[in-house]
């Protein structure tokens, strides 16, 4: 994107790059940043935001990049910036790559195997909903090499076909071979008068996924789950080895012997919407209730604002990314607090 912009007109996206505002989309990953014409309350409402963010699954994401989504720590960004970026584009300031970075992060799209993750001009005109009305449509398993749908010349060089000849393209091709363009297809009949037509980012996204890479979060998100890593888990129960299922395990319950040579997915621990724990997550525990209520207990006592609710009802509408993160934080409460309340019951507590 930098580098088109520099392009000016001689870009064949010069009028859709001058499209997008001048302003970059406020992303939390950028809000310790400081801009020259913010006001006292708008630099509060950033300040009050990250240290709410304190425990919740966004700051997981932001600090870590684990979970849903392409996340990545503001150091990793300014790293990513000092050694690729600059070299290539030599007079960019690091204000335009925010900018840039923040377009791509809540606009852009993966295509297909040629390009990648790119933006798609008007289809990033559509908003997100959970139930959508249209999605984008393309032919992923295309010529790695040249993005071509058909057999090409790069098929013959490496002996086989790396993708199926026989298979129409979903997007379409005219008097250009060159210029292809792909689908927005409706999922649904859109009755007359529809205010809104929504696209989807994704199906999975959390609302800590959203507000990591677009800038916002749903209402309601059922989508949403507290995630926890192996080695949180063991130090947080304190156990001297991990229990549980996995390679090296003789069964549930049983210890896990060298920790570093365990295979896990750290999506498998997880509390789900509705307060439901994994059962990987379970057994990691070694299927032990008081140790569930213990972890959930712990993980509660990360969050830095316990009356949330309270100061949401007296912020003022200016303080839009504190409200943003308030809610956040009182969804992943509330998650915890019905996975403990759930076990609690179990046990007759």
């Amino acid at each position: 994107m930098l580098i088109e912009e520099r392009n000016g007109p001689t870009s064949p996206w010069y009028h859709y790059l001058r499209s997008l505002p001048r302003k970059r989309v406020d992303l939390p990953i950028l809000w310790s940043l400081a801009l020259h014409n913010e006001d006292r309350e708008e630099v509060e409402d950033k300040k009050t935001a990250l240290a709410w963010l304190r425990g919740t699954e966004v700051e997981r994401q932001l600090h870590s990049g684990m979970g849903s989504g392409s996340s990545m720590s503001l150091d990793d960004l300014n790293g990513f910036f000092n050694g690729f970026v600059l070299p290539i584009t030599k007079n960019t300031n690091i204000e335009e790559f925010y900018r840039a970075y923040s377009f791509v992060s809540s606009r852009a799209f993966v295509v297909d195997a040629y390009h990648g993750l790119a933006m798609v001009p008007v289809a990033d005109a559509f908003n997100h909903a959970t139930y959508n009305h249209v999605q984008l449509e393309s032919e992923f398993d295309v010529c790695p090499e040249c993005g071509s749908v058909q057999e090409c010349v790069h098929d013959k060089d490496q002996g086989e076909n790396t993708h199926d000849p026989g298979v129409a393209p979903v997007f379409e091709e005219d008097s250009n071979e060159d210029e292809k363009y792909y689908l927005m297809t409706t999922t649904t009949h859109i009755p007359v008068g529809t205010k809104e037509i929504f696209n989807t980012y994704g199906s999975r996204l959390t609302n800590a996924a959203l507000m990591v890479q677009y800038g916002f979060i749903l209402d309601e998100n059922e989508k949403d789950y507290i995630e926890f890593d192996l080695r949180d888990v063991v130090e947080e129960e304190g156990m001297d080895k991990p229990v549980g299922i996995g390679r090296g395990s003789g069964g549930i319950g049983e210890p896990l012997e060298g920790l570093e040579e365990v295979t896990y997915h750290s999506e498998d621990f997880q509390i789900n919407s509705d307060g439901r724990m994994s059962t990987a997550l379970f057994a990691l525990l070694g299927g032990d209730p008081g140790k569930a209520i213990q972890l959930c207990q712990t993980r509660l006592a990360r969050f830095t604002q316990d009356d949330v609710g309270t100061v949401l009802d007296e912020l003022p509408s200016s303080r839009w990314r504190t409200r943003m993160v308030g809610m956040e934080v009182l969804a992943e409460q509330g998650i915890l607090r019905s996975c403990m309340t759930g076990w609690q019951d179990y046990l007759g507590l």
